[in-house]
């Protein structure tokens, strides 16, 4: 039963371990989305300003016919910097995706843990009391089984006594026999 009790805490203690580990992981998943999500709104902000300068061009290209060939490069290299920006952007948002998931089945190991760990305190708590009531009767049976022997004990003397008086008699009661046999 003391081994079964010390299983049962190490089991315990490594689960602990484990719901710790969980915990911290569930953090930085979370630190690593709330980065990811400044990440993205940095990216909008920088593609917002991207957009602005692509109009200003295009407002630059109707105002001034010279510089057509220079704006039109201008915009080519911002719409490849865009589409490069959404890309990314798509790809951060799975990201995101992949690791809000990935934090609610963490969530969800931690809460089963934490239900195992309460199982187990509840079955190490009954294992004790068994084993309280187990040690209370041993040591009611140790206290009985000492009385019943030392019962037996005074019993035995008595019979042994008993035996002694009846062997008297039974020698008195032939020397009797054996007077009243000559008498006649």
């Amino acid at each position: 039963l003391a081994a079964r009790k010390q299983e049962l805490e190490e089991i315990l203690h490594d689960l602990e371990a484990r719901i710790e580990e969980e915990e911290e992981r569930s953090t930085n998943l979370g630190n690593e989305k709330k980065k990811l999500q400044l990440n993205i709104q940095d990216l909008e902000e920088q593609l917002e300003e991207e957009e602005a300068a692509r109009q200003k061009l295009q407002l630059e290209k109707v105002q001034c016919d010279a510089k057509v060939k220079k704006l039109e490069e201008d915009l080519a290299l911002v719409e490849d910097t865009n589409s490069k920006l959404v890309k990314e952007k798509k790809v951060l948002e799975e990201r995101a995706a992949d690791l809000a998931q990935t934090l609610a089945e963490e969530e969800e190991k931690a809460k089963h843990l934490g239900k195992l760990k309460a199982k187990h305190e509840a079955t190490i708590a009954e294992l004790e009391e068994k084993l309280l009531n187990l040690v209370v009767v041993a040591v009611l049976y140790l206290s009985c089984k000492r009385k019943v022997e030392t019962e037996v004990n005074d019993l035995k003397e008595q019979l042994n006594e008993k035996k002694t008086h009846v062997e008297e008699l039974q020698l008195q009661l032939g020397k009797r026999e054996e007077e009243l046999a000559q008498a006649m």
